[in-house]
C-alpha cells in the first residue's frame, strides 16, 4: 500500500482534502483511488507557503499552532503590527530557506509550537535562522511553546500550558518591543 492510498481512503474531511491539493496532491473526499503524485511532491517538493503577507515579524506556526499564528496576525493588524505568517507543511525536510527570506524581510521571528521548547521542531528553526540571518534580526528571536511542566491531563489545566493566541500576541508585542 502506498501513503497516498493510504491518505486518499481516510480523505474524509474537505478541509484535509484541501491541505492535501495545496500541496499539489489532487484527492477528492468521494474517491477510493490514489491520487497521482510526482516525485517532486514527495519529500523535497513540499516547501513552506507564505500564509498572509507582512513587513512587522515573521511569525511560524508548526503544525496546529499555524491557526493560532493567523489569530494571532489578525488582531495585530488592528493595532498596526503586520505580521507575515509562514506554514511549514513539513519538518522533515525542514524549509530554512523560505523562512530566512521573511526574516530577512521583517527583521524578526516568533515560532509557535505546540511542543515543549527543548529540543523540539521550534529550537532547531531557531537555530537554524540563528546561522542564516543572524545578522539581519533586530531582535531576538522568541519561542512560544509548551510551558516547562508535565502535560496535564484536565482540560482547564492543559489550556493553561499549551501555547494559544493570546501567548502569540503577547510574544509578537515583546519582540516588537510594543506594550499594551
Amino acid at each position: 500500500r502506498s501513503w497516498t492510498a493510504f491518505y486518499a481512503r481516510r480523505c474524509s474531511s474537505q478541509n484535509f482534502c484541501r491541505r492535501l491539493a495545496d500541496t499539489g496532491i489532487g484527492v477528492s473526499p468521494d474517491s477510493d483511488a490514489a491520487p497521482s503524485v510526482t516525485p517532486d511532491q514527495v519529500g523535497h517538493g513540499l516547501h513552506a507557503r507564505k500564509v498572509r503577507s507582512g513587513e512587522g515579524v515573521c511569525l511560524v506556526g508548526v503544525g496546529k499552532m499555524l491557526g493560532a499564528c493567523e489569530a494571532a496576525a489578525e488582531e495585530l493588524a488592528a493595532e498596526g503590527i503586520e505580521c507575515e505568517v509562514v506554514d511549514l507543511r513539513t519538518i522533515q525536510p525542514l524549509d530554512v530557506d523560505t523562512v530566512a527570506e521573511s526574516v530577512a524581510r521583517t527583521h524578526r521571528l516568533l515560532v509557535a509550537d505546540e511542543g515543549w521548547s527543548m529540543c523540539g521542531v521550534g529550537a532547531e528553526l531557531a537555530q537554524a535562522m540563528n546561522e542564516l540571518v543572524f545578522d539581519q534580526l533586530d531582535a531576538p528571536i522568541l519561542r512560544v511553546t509548551n510551558r516547562d511542566v508535565n502535560q496535564p491531563y484536565a482540560t482547564n489545566l492543559e489550556k493553561l500550558v499549551m501555547p494559544n493566541v493570546e501567548r502569540v500576541v503577547d510574544a509578537v508585542r515583546s519582540v516588537c518591543a510594543r506594550s499594551r
